[in-house]
Parts: C-alpha cells; sequence; structure tokens
C-alpha cells in the first residue's frame, strides 16, 4: 500500500489561512456584479469545501486526476444549493432540473454576466461562474502549496480571479482600494513568513537539526532578529498604505473602465428593428383604430404606456439608438430581478397587461419600471428575452409578444413639474445623440416663436404654445379632413412649419418639438406610446400617441404633449397669416413607400427568403458549432491527463537526449522506475537500482539494472550505440510491460503525478549514485 506524503502540517495548515485569506480578498472583487448575501454564502462554501478537496488530495497522495474528479463530484453535489438555489431540493439536495440549469450555467453564464444589468443577485444560475472560480481556484492553488516545491506560483491563482471578478463587473469605475491594500497586506505577509520559514529550514538542515528542534534552541535574542524584518516590511508597508489611500481619494478613477461587457457583442440590439414610430399610421389603417391591443388594470388616470423612447433623428426617421455610433440609449441589457430606483421621487405603480392584437419586441410599460413579472405559459421563456434600457426607459422582448402573454409591472411615474416651474427650468445635462439634417425650418420657427423671450424654459413654453395653437388634426385617413402626410423626415417636417395650414397628428407634432427644443439646448427625445382615456381598460389603436420628453435641471426627463387639440379644421384661413418661404436644405429623400401603412416593429432579419441558397451554410456551420462544443468539453474533462502524459514525454525526450551515453542509459533506468511509481509500486528513496528491480518485480528488469550501473560505473568510455540499444530495449520492456495491465490502469499510470513530484526524482537519483 502507498504510504501517505509526510508534510510539515503546521506549516501548511498557516499557508492554507494566508491562501484562504487571499482568496476571500480575491472574492470581493464579485460583489459588484452580484450584490446578494447569496454570494457570502457561496464563497464561503466553497473556500471550506475547496480546502476539504485540497488536503484530502495531500494527505491521501491523490493524483491529479482524482482530485478533478472529486473537484467535479463536489461541485455537483452542493452546487445546486449554492448557485441554483430555487432548483434545490428541501433547499439543499440537488435535483435534475438544478444540475442542468448548473450545468448550463458553468458553460454560458459568463457570456450571461456581461449582457445582464447588474447586480445580478441570484438570477437564474449566473451565481455557477462565481463557485467555478471561488471552488476552482481553492483546489488548485491549495494542492499548489501543499505538494508543490515552488508552491509561490499559487498566488497567481487569487489574482487570476480577481482579474476576472474586475474584467466581469461594471463598466462605471468604483474603488477597489480596500481589496487591493487588503490583498497586498496579506500577499506580503505571506511571502515574507514563507521566507523566514525557509531560512530556518535551512539553518536547521545545516545543524541537522529537525525544524521544531531549532526552533527550540534558537536563541531568543535571534528570534527577536528573525522578526526585524519583518516589522521593518510591515512598516514600509503601512505607510506605503496611508500614502496611496490618500493618493486614491484625491485621484479618484473616472467616467467608466474598459471591461468585458463594455466590448461583448449584445444579443438585442434596437438598430436591428425599424424605428416603432415610423409605423404611427398603421394604427389608424382600415380597422386598426378600433382593434384592442392589450388589457390593462391598475394604470393611474392619465397616465401613459410606454413603447420606446427615441433619441436618435437623422433627417429620416427617429429611432432607438444612434446607427452611426454606440449610444447609453442603445445598449440593452437583460434585467435580472429589479431595477434600483432608489433616490428617484414619484407615484409607486402596479399594473398588469394581457397582451391581445399588439405585436412587436418594444414591450409595453408604465413610467420607469422597477420589475416586470412574467405570467402564463411562457413566462420562463419571456423572462430569458427581456431587455432594458436604463437610460431610455425602454423595455423589449427578443422575438416578440403574442397574444396571451401577461405580465405585471411594478414602476414609479415621476412627478411632473408645474407650468410656472417648467418657464423657470434650465437644460439638464443628459447626453443624446446630435440630430443631423435637421431642416432649417425648424431653427427659423424658433426664432419667430421666442422673439423677446430670454429664459431658456419661457422659450421652450412658448415654442409648445405656438404649436398648439397653430396645429390641426389629420391622420390622412379621416372623412372630411384635409389629408395629411404620414412620417416625420426632414421634407415632413418643413412641410408642417411652412404650409398655411399646420396639418398632422402626434408623429410630426413631436417630432418637430423635440427638434425644436433641441435647437433651444434641451437634450430632447421623442416617445411613442398609448394614452389610454381614463377608466379604460382596453387600449386600441385609436389610442396611439406619441409625446416629447425633455431633460430639465432638477427634474430630469420631464414628459410634454405637444399634440394640439382635435378641433375643426376651418376651410379658410384669416388673410394675416402669411406663409413662410420654405427653406432650401439639403436632405436625405423620404421613403418610397411614406403613406403605406406599416407593419410596426417587425425586424428585418425575421423575414424569411424563400429558396435561399446560403440555408446550407448556416446548417453547416450550426452542425461545426455542436461539434466543436462537444470537442471542446472533451478537450477540457481530458485536459489534466493531456498535461500530464506531455510533461512526461517532455521528460522522457530529454533524458534520451542527453549529451554522454552513460547519462543517457541513467536516464532510461529512471524512466523504467518511474513507470513503476506511476504504477504503483512504493519504490524506497534510497533503493539500489537491484533492489528498485526487486521491489518491481518486472521481466528482465534485474538485467537493465545491472546493465545502468555498468554503465554509470564503468572506467571505460560507453558507446553511444549502447545507450540507443539501452533505449532500444526499454521500449521493447515497456511494451511487454504495459500489456499485464488493462486499458483503464495504463491510462490511469499515464495521468498519474507520483513519477513527476520531488520523491520521484530524489528516488531515481539516489538509486544512480548508489550503484
Amino acid at each position: 500500500m502507498i504510504k501517505p506524503a509526510s508534510f510539515d502540517r503546521r506549516s501548511a495548515a498557516a499557508d492554507t489561512i494566508f491562501f484562504v485569506a487571499l482568496m476571500a480578498v480575491a472574492a470581493s472583487t464579485l460583489w459588484p456584479i452580484y450584490q446578494t448575501p447569496r454570494l457570502i454564502v457561496l464563497a464561503a462554501a466553497a473556500l471550506v469545501l475547496g480546502v476539504v478537496v485540497a488536503w484530502t488530495g495531500a494527505l491521501l497522495r491523490w493524483p491529479g486526476y482524482v482530485v478533478f474528479g472529486a473537484s467535479i463530484a463536489v461541485f455537483l453535489i452542493f452546487g445546486v444549493a449554492l448557485a441554483v438555489p430555487g432548483r434545490a431540493i428541501f433547499g439543499v439536495l440537488p435535483s435534475f432540473d438544478g444540475l442542468r440549469d448548473l450545468v448550463t450555467g458553468t458553460a454560458l453564464g459568463w457570456k450571461q454576466l456581461v449582457t445582464v444589468d447588474l447586480p445580478v443577485s441570484s438570477y437564474q444560475s449566473l451565481l455557477a461562474p462565481a463557485l467555478v472560480l471561488l471552488l476552482g481556484g481553492t483546489v488548485l492553488g491549495l494542492s499548489i502549496v501543499l505538494r508543490v516545491r515552488r508552491s509561490d506560483a499559487a498566488v497567481l491563482i487569487p489574482i487570476a480571479v480577481a482579474i476576472a471578478g474586475l474584467a466581469l463587473g461594471p463598466e462605471v469605475a468604483w474603488s477597489p482600494f480596500l481589496p487591493a491594500i487588503a490583498f497586498l497586506v496579506v500577499a506580503i505577509a505571506w511571502m515574507t513568513w514563507r521566507a523566514r520559514r525557509t531560512r530556518r529550514r535551512s539553518i536547521a538542515l545545516l545543524a541537522g537539526q529537525t525544524e521544531s528542534g531549532s526552533r527550540a534552541s534558537e536563541p531568543l535574542a535571534e528570534r527577536r532578529g528573525s522578526l526585524r524584518p519583518v516589522l521593518a516590511a510591515v512598516l514600509v508597508l503601512s505607510i506605503a498604505v496611508v500614502a496611496g489611500v490618500s493618493a486614491a481619494g484625491v485621484l479618484a478613477p473616472q467616467g467608466s473602465r474598459d471591461v468585458v461587457r463594455a466590448a461583448v457583442e449584445r444579443p438585442f440590439d434596437p438598430r436591428d428593428y425599424a424605428s416603432p414610430l415610423s409605423g404611427f399610421r398603421s394604427y389608424w389603417s382600415a380597422d386598426a383604430p378600433d382593434a384592442p391591443l392589450f388589457d390593462v388594470e391598475g394604470l393611474p388616470n392619465g397616465a401613459r404606456i410606454r413603447i420606446a423612447a427615441l433619441d436618435t433623428y437623422n433627417g429620416v426617421v427617429y429611432s432607438v439608438g444612434d446607427e452611426a455610433k454606440d449610444s447609453a440609449s442603445g445598449f440593452f441589457a437583460r434585467v435580472p430581478s429589479t431595477i434600483d430606483r432608489t433616490g428617484e421621487s414619484g407615484k409607486p405603480v402596479s399594473a398588469s397587461i394581457v397582451v391581445a392584437g399588439y405585436r412587436g419586441v418594444w414591450l409595453p410599460t408604465v413610467g420607469d419600471v422597477e420589475r416586470v413579472s412574467f405570467d402564463g405559459s411562457r413566462a420562463s421563456q419571456l423572462a430569458d428575452s427581456f431587455y432594458y434600457n436604463r437610460t431610455s426607459n425602454t423595455a423589449a422582448v427578443l422575438g416578440g409578444v403574442r397574444e396571451g402573454d401577461s405580465y405585471t409591472i411594478e414602476a414609479v411615474v415621476p412627478s411632473a413639474p408645474s407650468d410656472d416651474e417648467l418657464r423657470s427650468a434650465q437644460p439638464g445635462d443628459a447626453s443624446v445623440p446630435e440630430p443631423s439634417n435637421v431642416p432649417d425650418a425648424v431653427a427659423t420657427a424658433v426664432a419667430a416663436d421666442t422673439q423677446g423671450l430670454d429664459a431658456p424654459g419661457e422659450k421652450l413654453a412658448a415654442v409648445v404654445d405656438a404649436i398648439k395653437a397653430s396645429g390641426y388634426i389629420s391622420h390622412g385617413t379621416d372623412d372630411g379632413r384635409p389629408y395629411s402626410r404620414s412620417g416625420h423626415a426632414a421634407d415632413r417636417i418643413t412641410e408642417l412649419l411652412t404650409s398655411p395650414l399646420m396639418l398632422g397628428d402626434a408623429e410630426q407634432y413631436a417630432a418637430a418639438v423635440a427638434l425644436m427644443a433641441g435647437e433651444l439646448g434641451f437634450p430632447s427625445r421623442v416617445v411613442m406610446g398609448f394614452a389610454p382615456p381614463a377608466g379604460t381598460s382596453v387600449v386600441t389603436g385609436s389610442d396611439v400617441s406619441a409625446w416629447v420628453e425633455v431633460n430639465l435641471a432638477g427634474y430630469g426627463w420631464v414628459p410634454i404633449d405637444p399634440t394640439p387639440e382635435d378641433r375643426p379644421i376651418p376651410e379658410k384661413l384669416p388673410d394675416t397669416k402669411q406663409q413662410v418661404s420654405r427653406p432650401q436644405v439639403v436632405i436625405p429623400p423620404p421613403p418610397a413607400a411614406d403613406d403605406t401603412p406599416v407593419e410596426p416593429n417587425r425586424p428585418e432579419v425575421d423575414e424569411p427568403k424563400a429558396n435561399d441558397p446560403d440555408a446550407f451554410w448556416p446548417l453547416v456551420l450550426s452542425i461545426a458549432r455542436s461539434v466543436g462544443i462537444v470537442a471542446l468539453v472533451l478537450l477540457i474533462v481530458c485536459a489534466p491527463v493531456i498535461v500530464i502524459a506531455s510533461a512526461k514525454a517532455v521528460r522522457r525526450r530529454r533524458r534520451r537526449r542527453r549529451s554522454d551515453a552513460a547519462s543517457r542509459i541513467a536516464g532510461g533506468w529512471q524512466e523504467i522506475v518511474d513507470a513503476g511509481l506511476d504504477y504503483g509500486y512504493d519504490v524506497p528513496a534510497t533503493a539500489t537500482r537491484l533492489e528498485a528491480a526487486r521491489v518491481v518485480g518486472a521481466v528482465d528488469l534485474e538485467t537493465f539494472a545491472r546493465r545502468a550501473d555498468t554503465a554509470v560505473f564503468a572506467e571505460e568510455r560507453i558507446e553511444t550505440r549502447e545507450a540507443d540499444q539501452y533505449w532500444s530495449d526499454l521500449a521493447i520492456l515497456r511494451a511487454a510491460w504495459a500489456k499485464e495491465y488493462t486499458r483503464w490502469q495504463r491510462i490511469r499510470a499515464a495521468a498519474r503525478l507520483r513519477s513527476l513530484s520531488a520523491h520521484a526524482r530524489v528516488s531515481g537519483k539516489k538509486g544512480e549514485r548508489r550503484g
């Protein structure tokens, strides 16, 4: 029976404490990602379980693949309760669904972490990556500490965990000064203690004493002297810490950091979909005005239902996000549970919506959303496909909603300023994309409507009042009313502002006022949605609306409805009404089918192409992706065996290519001893070659031992061909030897670490010397 490896357990326990402290500090970098007490429980459990696995493997001298398998078993047994607690039986035992989610989260959770809005809390199985980092890091790092001679490299494991936490964390800069300082203090203290311990062991070895004996006989003065470097290091470190913290307070990081989530391609990109405002008139075509779109309960009187906030204008259409460059409103992230609205004032609202005829990826919401809870048979699917942009307060569901889908919204409806407060307001500091191809008619109208006014708020109110006083409603489909074109391209806005009769609907008026507010310096955007009458629970197409939101200092985004009242259109205008000449502008041409009702919110990428000749290649890529995933999993599982076998192959090649023939023959004998160790034989470290051959007992092994002794201790020079012959005979011997074992035993021997340990190297060398 193989005896357990002996090591100084007292020193190993101290190393374990230092290493666990470093892992705990590294785990703190994961807090900005999760921000849930479950992370603390997971981290504590992962560190304890990792220590148990690493110590058990070291005491029982488990080979690497056994430690790896034990880690996998511990991960599967305890992982469901720690990373997917909602799937655990009685909150402790793993279930089949829990194991499935745990494995899925381990494979895919890394990408989801950078596409879900932070903090992710315990959303789905996103705690699985944290468990992998902490459990795997503890087992790997502590195994290095306990089993490898140059164990100082173990400090790289907590560093890697901390880097992973920072890379997967938020874009907004935070101040990880305390974790960094704590890590530095613990690491320096550990390295200093290890250096002192190594020095004491070296002195004891020279004196022929054990470490405990040297510690007992060491004079008090020498002990104090050995502590001086430690105290000096602590003093220097304390000064550095004070200076670093002081400088960090003055030079705190500003802006955003370059992290993984800033560069990853988001699954939902609003630029892949048509602007919802381009389909405004489709709600007024044919029977659409009376068609029920969805039922809503809990909506306060006067509250509006949002579809999307559009802040980018290119002279043709208002859209969500900038097509030319990335903007904050264009980044949609999955929302794990709740959206923090701390510090935002307003009226709390809880509204339930059941979808009827409404279709599209844009999810109807109310106010500033705090939580969305999906119900019904598709609840899980909708929750997985839900994306939200906090900058624009716009929600989307990848794949769209359909009849029967239902959900409940908890939100805050912000308080709006009064008219007097609006007139005294100043522009806010919100960032929106700069509009392009804005017609000159906008600036002309703003100048005409704000003559004699100085305050920005007064000018904004004057512009809105002028639009309401001059404009009339026409959807282009009403009987008995003049026709008005749909769309809000630059030429349509010019027509609206320069025609003798200002004619349009909420689409044109909202777009025009948003551009005019921007001309006055107010950050602005157009919001499309529905404005159902008070007391109405069924929302129809005729309730469609669009309004403007302007950003005011001290108030945030404030809704303004610039649409005039629906009143009779005069047949003849007053003679005093002078037509304003249409300015000459260079604008993009409007869409060719501008008057055709548009199917709203339908992405172009979803339109199937019949008889697509390229359909074959996506299928090939899908198959290749599946094969690649399976191959990757197999590679990960087999990686320890591959690495160990490769290390042994490199060692064998180095021995066979030694400079002189005698050393090559000695290296061949070392290969035989290492093979015996890997097959489970306990070859004593002080055994001669003949003694080692008798321990192993393989056929003709004593002959190889005598040949190696003769080559090493012979007075005459050994020829190179004799070394080559020795290695050739050795290959035949090993092949015959391997036939005595099963295939599984041969694989196990190839994956064992015994022959790579320091004990194995000492065993081979001493046998060579004693001959």
